[in-house]
C-alpha cells in the first residue's frame, strides 16, 4: 500500500515539474503576437431605484506594435446624450522611463455617432473621441471615464 502512494506521489511531482514538456517550445509571449494588451479593465456600476446611476470605467493598455498604436491612439467612447453625461476623468501616457504625460481637455471631441447620420432616429447617440498625445510603441495608456445616468 505504501508503495502505491509513493508511485502516485512521484507521478504527481513529475507532472508538476514540467520535465515531460522539455521537448516542446514555450508559447510566444503576448507582446510578440498582440498589437496591445490590457493590463486592467475595471468597471464599477451603481444604480438607484429612480433609474439614475453611474458607470465608472478604468482602463490600462500596453502598446506593443505600430498597429496597436493606431488602435490606441484615439479612444472612442459612445453614450446616449438624452439620458447620460460622459465625463473623461483622465488620460495618461506612461513612458517606459516612468515619465507621465497627461492629455488635456483640448484632445476631447464630442461628435455625433456615425449611425445617427444614416438613421436620424438615433440622433441622441454621441461619441467622445479622445486623441492621445505622445503615445508611442512601448508606452502604457491609462484612462478613466464616468458615465452619469440621469433619466
Amino acid at each position: 500500500m505504501l508503495k502505491s502512494y509513493r508511485w502516485i506521489a512521484g507521478f504527481v511531482i513529475f507532472l508538476l515539474s514540467g520535465s515531460h514538456l522539455s521537448g516542446q517550445a514555450p508559447p510566444p509571449a503576448a507582446t510578440e503576437t498582440e498589437p496591445y494588451t490590457y493590463d486592467r479593465i475595471a468597471v464599477s456600476m451603481r444604480y438607484e431605484n429612480d433609474g439614475t446611476g453611474s458607470v465608472t470605467t478604468s482602463v490600462r493598455v500596453k502598446v506593443h506594435t505600430e498597429r496597436g498604436l493606431q488602435s490606441a491612439g484615439q479612444i472612442v467612447v459612445p453614450y446616449n446624450s438624452e439620458t447620460e453625461r460622459l465625463d473623461i476623468q483622465f488620460v495618461h501616457v506612461i513612458k517606459p522611463d516612468g515619465r507621465t504625460l497627461t492629455a488635456g481637455i483640448d484632445g476631447v471631441q464630442d461628435l455625433s455617432s456615425p449611425v445617427s447620420q444614416q438613421a436620424p432616429v438615433y440622433s441622441d447617440i454621441r461619441q467622445k473621441h479622445i486623441t492621445v498625445p505622445g503615445l508611442s510603441v512601448g508606452d502604457t495608456l491609462e484612462y478613466a471615464t464616468n458615465l452619469a445616468i440621469f433619466k
